[in-house]
């Protein structure tokens, strides 16, 4: 995944250590990632889960359109140690590719001010692909 070392910095620095299990989107130009939108999520009862404020979001991706920038994932921070995503996750993930006319999108686990670990998620024959995927910075 490529990004603007501005964007990864931001990301990592506005995430919070406490609590666990926010997030946010991406949003890319050309590839390169240009854009995100911390989301702190909506409250709810779990708190080892991040459930994104899904109408904040669509305003943004909306906006996104506009200039050009298209949405390309969604990141979330983890507890600490839990590089792997979970079960819902996973789910989740799918439900996100089967809804959206990309085939392709990234799926980052921040760890704040330390980490990010990038996802790409492909739906290949109604089958969720994972792989691990590079960083790669680029200067603003």
């Amino acid at each position: 995944m490529k990004l603007l070392r501005e964007i990864f910095n931001e990301i990592l620095c506005t995430c919070p250590d406490v609590p666990p299990e926010t997030g946010g989107i991406l949003g890319s130009q050309n590839g390169l990632v240009v854009d995100f939108l911390f989301d702190k999520g909506i409250n709810h009862d779990f708190p080892d889960r991040y459930v994104p404020d899904i109408n904040r979001l669509n305003k943004k991706i909306e906006n996104w359109i506009n200039a050009g920038i298209e949405f390309c994932g969604i990141f979330h921070t983890h507890f600490p140690h839990g590089k792997e995503l979970s079960e819902a996750d996973k789910r989740y993930i799918t439900e996100i590719l089967k809804s959206v006319p990309q085939k392709m999108l990234y799926f980052p686990i921040v760890f704040p001010n330390k980490e990010m670990i990038v996802w790409k998620a492909e739906i290949i024959h109604d089958q969720l692909i994972l792989s691990h995927e590079s960083i790669e910075l680029i200067k603003n």
